[in-house]
């Protein structure tokens, strides 16, 4: 199959609900396979690596979906200017909205990349993150942060394509990078024992390559929203254009998410149990048949005295302790309670934060 045949297409012709169709299908199965990318690292840590590691992952889970609700509006405005040159057959305003979208994520994605890096533990101090989870919870966010580049070059060349008709690469391409981020999570776990860094560079590794892929594609098409890196500038009224449309879109997606940030925030202060806990709470991961961290979660439930310590890997024999019979710890009981107040804590806040994001 050649992924760089022509695909683009001209929504106003034809049959109109099956272009609807055809276009927004991809879209949404895309959506899903992009918020794969935590939930995949949650997996991975939550049964080899640690309990600790688990609610690292999870922790920074609102943080990073904040940024990439962001971007995708972002790649909204980006999408509605292209369209529109596409539309009109206005090929030189099309080939310089191209190139200004493409430069704009370039500048975008080095401007996030450092502002990230160092912003990570004072962002993780507000959400009020424990001493026990803080370091593998920096170490995941800054690489992720250091990576951040791959993610706006993809979601901006994505829309791109889709703003042109074409929804089935910008899908195809996420598939293939969902399906090596899984590989190269356990590859590094598993073999390298690289732990909670090695999920956060298979996740950032694949969406270099996603973006790579759009790239590639964008340079090798013969149509006027060709990529020629030579002709990247951005253009005043284009930029403008794009600004004006996709920042209240991108705006109104990270506040969205921000309400996760802040619900998660409250999570934290009870500590890395019920962060843990928390991560395991039916989601995306239920629908995909996994739970990531049961059996670790079980035991400290259960007052089980075996819960391996921060670094531990949760299989092996060699840095498993050794079960010991007695009654569960004071603070384990205490634990236990704080996680069942959360449950029901959490559910009265959603009610006031989710009518704030609908007003």
């Amino acid at each position: 199959m050649n992924l760089l045949a022509k695909r683009s297409m001209r929504m106003t012709e034809g049959n109109i609900w099956k272009q609807i169709i055809l276009f927004a299908v991809p879209m949404l199965i895309g959506n899903l396979f992009q918020q794969l990318y935590n939930t995949v690292d949650s997996m991975v840590v939550g049964n080899y690596v640690s309990t600790q590691a688990l609610a690292a992952v999870g922790s920074v889970g609102p943080a990073i979906n904040t940024l990439l609700g962001f971007f995708i509006g972002l790649s909204t405005g980006a999408g509605v200017v292209i369209s529109r040159y596409f539309g009109a057959q206005d090929s030189q305003n099309l080939h310089d909205a191209v190139h200004t979208t493409m430069l704009l994520s370039l500048l975008a994605g080095v401007l996030m990349t450092v502002l990230g890096v160092l912003i990570t533990p004072y962002l993780l101090q507000l959400m009020a993150t424990p001493d026990d989870v803080m370091d593998d919870a920096t170490l995941y966010l800054r690489i992720y942060f250091a990576g951040i580049l791959g993610l706006m070059v993809y979601n901006m060349g994505s829309g791109v394509l889709r703003a042109v008709g074409d929804s089935q690469r910008p899908l195809l391409f996420l598939i293939i990078t969902s399906v090596i981020n899984v590989v190269l999570d356990l590859f590094f776990v598993l073999v390298f024992h690289m732990g909670i860094e090695g999920v956060a560079l298979a996740t950032i590794l694949a969406q270099f390559i996603s973006a790579g892929l759009v790239v590639r594609t964008l340079m090798r098409t013969t149509e006027d929203f060709r990529l020629v890196l030579r002709d990247l500038r951005l253009i005043p009224h284009i930029l403008r254009d794009i600004l004006r449309i996709g920042m209240p879109a991108g705006l109104q997606m990270a506040v969205t998410s921000f309400s996760n940030v802040i619900v998660q925030s409250y999570i934290n202060s009870f500590g890395s149990a019920c962060m843990a806990h928390a991560e395991h709470r039916p989601g995306l991961d239920h629908l995909c048949g996994a739970k990531p961290g049961r059996r670790q979660i079980k035991a400290r439930q259960k007052g089980h005295p075996y819960f391996p310590a921060a670094g531990h890997r949760l299989h092996g024999g060699a840095d498993r302790p050794a079960a010991v019979p007695g009654p569960p710890a004071a603070d384990d009981v205490q634990q236990r309670g704080g996680c069942a107040r959360l449950r029901l804590d959490v559910h009265l806040l959603a009610v006031p934060v989710l009518c704030a994001v609908l007003l």
